[in-house]
């Protein structure tokens, strides 16, 4: 996983983490019920609630890949052969893992996850337009979104680094650039941003990371 991280947008997000021991994992979820606490008079009973629990269960899924080269091609090859597989290995199997992670696809059991296109409720509606007040517009519903499913304890945009070069070059009516500064700090609208070019350049995301769970397991074969 580690060599994996560096240019990919799945294991850059800050989701909680967990690690595969046998089998699938269960987290517990709340499916009703409240156990807020509420100001009491002197000497009253506290009140007792609570709430009913299902779970959703993280399953494992196997990603693999072998190459092949020959003896006389590794004795002969200069640069060395074996490191550049190796990068070519970790690039396209960083591309696979961002595609599946951000498309439209649902789940297949045994086989993939769903993207995060396809979850219930995702917001994939197209932008009103490529003006200021368009894309203005469009940041606004997608803070309100996240606000009216009360999520946002870790806002993180996802886009592709051409509309991330389009957002710094947006200038206001008295020509200054309107959120080049903020994007050089790293963050839009105050939440951090990830780019990277394995996100379509038709979408943008809006993700709370606190609400991504992922568990995983390294294993590596020479």
């Amino acid at each position: 996983v580690e060599i994996l991280r560096p240019g990919s947008v799945f294991w850059n997000v800050a989701a909680v983490d967990y690690t595969f021991a046998s089998g699938p994992i269960k987290l517990p979820n709340r499916t009703s019920g409240t156990l807020s606490g509420g100001f009491i008079g002197d000497g009253s009973p506290i009140p007792v609630k609570k709430v009913a629990l299902g779970s959703v269960t993280i399953t494992p899924y196997k990603l693999a890949v072998i190459t092949a080269m020959t003896r006389e091609i590794m004795r002969q090859s200069d640069p060395a052969l074996e490191p550049i597989l190796r990068q070519m290995m970790i690039d396209d199997t960083n591309e696979t893992i961002d595609t599946l992670f951000l498309d439209a696809t649902a789940i297949s059991a045994g086989v993939r996850p769903a993207g995060l296109q396809d979850l219930a409720g995702a917001n994939t509606a197209a932008s009103g337009g490529t003006d200021l007040a368009d894309v203005v517009t469009d940041l606004k519903n997608a803070v309100a979104a996240m606000g009216t499913n009360k999520m946002g304890k870790r806002p993180t945009w996802i886009l592709d680094p051409q509309r991330l070069a389009s957002l710094s070059l947006m200038m206001n009516a008295a020509g200054g650039f309107v959120f080049k500064d903020e994007i050089m700090r790293g963050t839009l609208l105050g939440y951090p941003f990830i780019s990277s070019v394995n996100v379509p350049d038709s979408v943008v995301f809006l993700i709370d990371a606190a609400e991504i769970h992922t568990s995983g397991q390294n294993s590596q074969e020479c």
